[in-house]
């Protein structure tokens, strides 16, 4: 995947002894997302032919590992006073840095040089064991070149190997840290997995220090490695500021866990943890991936960002491919959903779930499968085009953050894909994190907030602006008494000249109306293979309820309610309660109509009277209460 253009010039110099000569190894380590086309140029006072080099491949493929690209054998082809020169070109356009190989044979023996010069650095010959190299910019994003002799005494075929890192990894809009609303969630399987991956304290102290200071959560899978989870990674996570962790999913210190590891999930955040909570699958297969040696399930915490809720669930569903695996993996698709169904999570508060489902768009039956088990909402995809290492597998996406759409919808989200590596010293060799790469999440959701009811009346031409606290781009509608008001579609709505038709209950219906997969990337058509979905999800709000008066103060006077006087329940159907406290003091009840027009009354006999007035329709009526120095009154409304 070519996206920016740069030339790079490959060359290496190593000194050897006069003895027999082994042949020399050129590796490169791309750590962008870039490929680069391959070419060899050599000068020098001799001339080779192409048998007597090997350019052992003409591309440096984006993320490429330890590379093998040039080698050279000069044992049979120098003689004493001879220079040969390679230049190492790759290529994606227009920039250049130039690397030089320059192998020289004298009295003493040869001697193999490396260098290195490019746009804003110009780089001294080393023929050294030290690190060397530079920074650099490409179309202004920060770049880092390096290399490093890898001595072999034994076979005097001394290697070199050169990286390339595009450090600026990822960013998040600081502005979203602040925001209720926005929610930024990771993912990423770090593979600690004792026996069959290494390098724990190395991967586990410099990955938390690669993480934005604005991200919200994040999501980690194979934390099996207790040690290295309790020494190194959780230390480093609240250095970087995430004082808030669950415990590690189905730990073994847990009398009713039995597997060799725990399940390996882990949920740090910003924002406090409210409440978490796990489930064990029930089956697991050793045919494929030797799953019973972990506890996988399912970790849940519900996070509290600055008031708003947010629910989170976390796995790492069934690895491999046989059968068995297969059919465990779609189990797994109904108990994390029936996981969701148990906690009992509010329709109206968002869902988010996440981790390494090893199951991708690209897995037919079975990720139609996983989609109407857990109905998720998808987000758009950017940034690289899959989550593993399969070098140009497209759509090999088996690590998800995913919103749900049985709960509240995101106004907008997308997930990106991005690799965490260094060529620090201490990663030097390792280079990558993990085998997985890392997801994004980013949400945006509705931010409504409509205050407490209007209950007034109004007078005749009175002016009324209602507002369902939102500025969010949604749908809006007003209606009155149930029936749409034309062209009241704004997130506010303006009672101008109140007259007797401005009576009623004002209610704003507020549509998130959204569609996924038809952004015309390449990755949309493969994770909607049926084309776009629509989801769309509506919300009721009651806004005011408005009466009437004309000529103003005929009736009931505007300012009414006290605590002498209440209405159980309220608002009702016209069957009701009225309770009065210290009813002594009062004599008489009346009940007016929302026009102020006196519509019945009755003598207080005590400090409950039931009423039934069903028959007068759906409205907001008044009961004023009244004695020889006392008075109190309430609006009713009626559905």
């Amino acid at each position: 995947m070519i996206t920016r253009p740069i030339i790079i010039l490959v060359s290496i110099a190593l000194m050897c002894s006069t003895n027999v000569i082994g042949q020399h190894l050129i590796t490169m380590q791309n750590n962008t997302a870039l490929d680069y086309g391959f070419q060899v140029v050599q000068s020098g006072n001799i001339t080779l032919n192409t048998s007597q080099y090997t350019v052992m491949s003409t591309l440096l493929t984006a993320y490429a590992n330890e590379m093998a690209m040039l080698e050279f054998e000069p044992d049979t082809i120098m003689s004493s006073g001879d220079t040969v020169d390679f230049d190492g070109i790759l290529t994606n356009s227009s920039d250049t840095i130039i690397i030089q190989m320059r192998v020289t044979m004298g009295n003493a023996g040869y001697e193999v040089f490396h260098s290195g010069a490019g746009n804003g650095f110009d780089l001294a010959w080393f023929d050294d064991l030290n690190f060397h190299g530079a920074t650099f910019t490409v179309q202004g994003d920060p770049f880092t070149f390096k290399f490093k002799r890898i001595p072999d005494i034994v076979d005097n075929d001394d290697d070199v190997l050169f990286a390339i890192q595009e450090d600026f990894i990822y960013s998040i809009d600081s502005t979203d840290l602040n925001n209720p609303n926005v929610i930024n969630v990771m993912t990423y399987n770090i593979q600690m997995t004792p026996i069959v991956s290494f390098n724990f304290f190395e991967r586990a102290t410099y990955f938390p220090e690669l993480i934005s200071p604005y991200q919200d959560v994040v999501v980690l899978e194979e934390v099996f490695e207790d040690m290295t989870r309790i020494n190194d990674l959780t230390p480093g996570m609240l250095a970087v500021g995430f004082p808030h962790y669950t415990a590690v999913l189905n730990d073994t210190a847990l009398s009713y866990i039995t597997s060799p590891t725990n399940g390996g999930v882990l949920i740090y955040s910003r924002w406090p943890i409210e409440t978490e909570e796990e489930i064990k699958y029930a089956n697991c297969s050793n045919n494929g991936a030797f799953d019973c040696l972990a506890s996988k399930g399912v970790k849940y915490a519900r996070v509290n960002k600055l008031g708003k809720l947010y629910h989170i669930f976390g796995t790492h569903m069934e690895a491999g491919g046989s059968a068995a695996d297969v059919q465990y993996r779609i189990e797994q698709y109904g108990e994390i959903a029936n996981f969701m169904d148990t906690l009992s999570i509010p329709a109206d508060e968002a869902v988010i779930f996440t981790g390494d489902l090893n199951t991708g768009p690209k897995d037919g039956l079975e990720y139609d499968s996983l989609r109407s088990n857990t109905n998720p909402i998808i987000p758009l995809h950017t940034g690289y085009f899959e989550s593993t290492f399969s070098y140009a597998d497209t759509g090999r996406i088996i690590d998800h953050v995913w919103g749900q759409a049985d709960h509240l919808h995101p106004i907008e989200s997308y997930n990106k894909v991005i690799t965490f590596r260094s060529v620090d010293s201490v990663m030097w060799g390792i280079f990558d994190f993990s085998d997985h790469r890392t997801v994004l999440g980013r949400f945006v959701y509705p931010g409504i907030q409509p205050g407490p009811l209007v209950d007034t009346a109004l007078c005749a031409g009175d002016t009324l602006t209602l507002s369902v606290g939102s500025s969010d781009p949604l749908l809006y509608q007003w209606t009155l008494d149930g029936i749409d008001i034309p062209g009241a579609n704004a997130n506010t709505y303006t009672i101008n000249g109140a007259s007797a038709s401005s009576i009623g209950t004002y209610v704003c219906d507020v549509t998130n109306y959204n569609i996924y997969g038809d952004q015309g990337d390449v990755l949309s058509p493969i994770f909607y293979p049926e084309g776009p979905d629509t989801l769309e999800q509506t919300y009721t709000f009651t806004i005011a309820a408005i009466g009437y008066q004309d000529p103003c103060g005929v009736g009931v006077s505007e300012e009414v309610g006290g605590r002498d006087i209440s209405v159980v329940p309220s608002p009702n159907d016209g069957r009701f309660e009225l309770r009065i406290a210290d009813f002594a003091k009062y004599e008489q009840i009346e009940l007016y109509n929302s026009v102020g027009s006196l519509v019945s009354k009755r003598a207080i006999t005590g400090p409950s009277i039931r009423y039934d007035i069903s028959a007068l329709g759906p409205g907001m009526y008044f009961i004023r209460i009244g004695g020889k120095a006392h008075s109190a009154a309430t609006r009713i409304i009626l559905y």
